[in-house]
């Protein structure tokens, strides 16, 4: 008997753990003689099986292989059309990669009428050459302070916020900075950007104010010995509302 070949990916039902079974997914993974599973886990946040998912996930596989792609879940018809467009951009970037042939039934998948896109801008090629052939479904650019450029290095972080901010304002956008860096988001505000901290907080007209006192009080506190370390650690829950403030800044840019 011949060994198959394409690389299969299919969710299966995942067993009962403890864990709250709308929060885990469970992947299989078969090409040839192998077979093998992926458990995905999160917190504050329910995973979906959606067939998107396993697109992305085992097309580079795939390609790398050099083997046909089947998915056995449906997936949005957009991104099937798209798919020879992706394989080229990855092969143009990856000589080793080959096209493969991608197999999965469709859906027309629907989203509300407000929903923006944002692009993660750092002013670079790749995002640049982006924001110029796409620039017509973007809302907002996004530009995350301390990836490539450290929050620390105040002067680099200001240019890069700057850069950012003509950009947006020059394709009519709205610039949204995500930072720790609270002077840094009150700056962003008074520029009138968006500001986001990672753990999902947005920074407001209306709260900036006594974040600044606070941070102010715990550099005080912090001096004195009275209080040492930093704050708590990052965990799935911050991931979970970092994710829906950033996609919430992303609607109100295209409002």
């Amino acid at each position: 008997m011949a060994k198959q070949k394409y690389l299969s990916l299919s969710f299966v039902p995942t067993e009962d753990n403890g864990q709250e079974q709308e929060n885990t997914l469970t992947v299989r993974f078969s090409a040839g003689g192998f077979e093998g599973l992926a458990h995905f886990h999160g917190e504050g946040a329910s995973l979906t099986a959606s067939g998107d998912a396993l697109f992305c996930l085992g097309l580079v596989p795939a390609m790398e292989l050099g083997v046909d792609l089947r998915i056995e879940a449906d997936v949005d018809r957009e991104l099937m059309e798209n798919a020879a467009v992706i394989q080229d951009r990855l092969c143009s970037w990856y000589p080793g990669y080959r096209p493969v042939r991608v197999e999965a039934e469709t859906t027309q998948r629907t989203y509300p009428a407000n929903r923006g896109t944002g692009l993660f801008y750092s002013g670079g090629v790749d995002s640049s050459f982006s924001l110029a052939t796409e620039s017509d479904r973007i809302t907002g650019l996004v530009t995350i302070i301390g990836f490539g450029v450290e929050s620390v290095d105040a002067k680099r972080a200001e240019r890069l916020k700057k850069i950012n901010r003509e950009v947006a304002s020059k394709y009519g956008m709205k610039s949204i900075a995500v930072t720790t860096d609270i002077p840094l988001a009150a700056r962003c505000l008074a520029a009138g950007a968006q500001a986001v901290s990672p753990t999902g907080k947005p920074f407001t007209d209306d709260n900036i104010g006594s974040a600044l006192a606070m941070r102010e009080l715990m550099g005080h506190l912090r001096d004195t010995g009275e209080v040492r370390g930093g704050g708590p650690a990052f965990g799935p829950k911050d991931r979970s509302r970092f994710l829906g403030a950033l996609e919430e800044a992303v609607r109100a840019a295209g409002r």
